[in-house]
């Protein structure tokens, strides 16, 4: 998180020196952490987003696209040695294209996979949580790899628990956790890793993020480019292929 403090430093001293007081309310924290990164209203105009990059697998690089979509779709596109692999979700559902499992053909993902999604919605969770019926509480300090940090837990109105850890002196996320609730991998956290952040446009998003699970990495992608309201990202691009009887393949 380092190209982005020196943008931060001057407009957030006053509230910084806030934060390290310990009647720092919740709300006034993620107050704090919206302002951060560009404000509610400025992401709220938001309605998709294209990432591109590179992701990292057992030390080979390869180039990986992502694309967002409101409400809940995500698709991200990777080349592997000359061979796509692509894992996509739309709504509650999903597919994945791997060709390495012995079949090129999309395949529906199970309620597992699913679960193992740690958060399926393009609007930040933050924005207006209360409206949503999500609950948020401040459960005080903690350390991630030696950053002091607050720690707050935001339960979603099904009952899922996140608990995020905010740098506490520029109110940005180092790292989320959260539990997968089913399944044969019941109970082990869920983590992802926030970092270098930056400006785009109006907002401020990290550049880099990894993803933990039971404390291995198993994603880490970093961006070269981010784009917002890519006019290129339609729905039709996150729909599952139906195969045509000529053999070609539409969404």
């Amino acid at each position: 998180m380092t190209r982005v403090f020196s943008l931060l430093l001057a407009s957030f001293l006053a509230t910084s020196l806030q934060a390290q007081s310990e009647d720092i309310t919740v709300d006034e924290l993620i107050n704090n952490y919206l302002e951060a990164i560009g404000g509610a209203e400025n992401w709220q105009k938001i309605e998709s987003m294209t990432f591109a990059g590179m992701t990292q697998l057992q030390g080979v690089y390869m180039p990986a696209t992502v694309y967002y979509m409101r409400p809940k779709s995500f698709k991200m596109v990777v080349d592997v040695m000359g061979k796509t692999y692509i894992d996509c979700t739309h709504g509650d559902e999903g597919w994945t294209v791997n060709p390495f499992m012995g079949s090129p053909a999309p395949q529906r993902k199970s309620r597992q996979d699913l679960e193992m999604e740690v958060n399926r919605e393009f609007e930040n969770p933050f924005i207006r949580y209360k409206e949503k019926g999500y609950e948020a509480e401040l459960l005080g300090e903690a350390q991630v790899e030696g950053m002091a940090t607050y720690q707050v837990k935001l339960t979603k109105e099904d009952g899922r628990e996140y608990f995020y850890f905010f740098d506490k002196t520029y109110f940005l996320p180092v790292m989320m956790r959260t539990f997968i609730r089913q399944g044969e991998m019941e109970g082990m956290p869920v983590e992802v890793y926030f970092s270098d952040y930056e400006e785009v446009g109006d907002i401020v998003l990290a550049y880099s993020i990894e993803q933990r699970l039971n404390g291995q990495v198993f994603m880490q992608i970093t961006a070269d480019s981010i784009i917002l309201n890519d006019p290129a990202i339609t729905p039709g691009m996150f729909a599952f292929p139906v195969e045509e009887k000529e053999g070609q393949t539409k969404e």
